[in-house]
């Protein structure tokens, strides 16, 4: 719950002011800090919220690092959006909770076929 709430309010805090994103964009590409960093700081914070539900039983057992990564890049993918003015970026956010996170919850096995593919290719 914790994952999907932040994204959407990234999204939606973002929402009225898509000039802000690429006066950010702008500023981080030309600053000298290196937002790799940062962009992993915010990856591995996800994945330990999500082993956090793990380890709570909140959620299943899951490829927590993985799923970080793609939390990460549907909500960069959503900031694009609204950079450009194309499409509903809270579609793209709200699509990654119905598909990725909600089965999280339920009980039975998780289906990881999604993100092995996505990995595999790295390889």
């Amino acid at each position: 719950e914790r994952v999907a709430t932040w994204m959407r309010a990234v999204v939606d805090f973002h929402g009225n002011q898509p000039e802000l994103v690429a006066a950010l964009t702008h500023r981080w590409s030309s600053a000298s800090v290196d937002m790799r960093k940062a962009h992993e700081a915010m990856r591995l914070t996800i994945a330990q919220w999500l082993q956090d539900g793990v380890d709570q039983g909140k959620i299943l057992p899951c490829m927590t690092r993985e799923i970080a990564d793609l939390c990460a890049a549907t909500l960069d993918g959503a900031l694009v959006q609204l950079m450009v003015g194309a499409g509903e970026p809270i579609t793209a956010v709200d699509r990654f909770c119905e598909k990725v996170l909600e089965p999280l919850r339920e009980k039975g096995p998780v289906d990881h076929g999604i993100l092995m593919a996505c990995y595999s290719r790295r390889s």
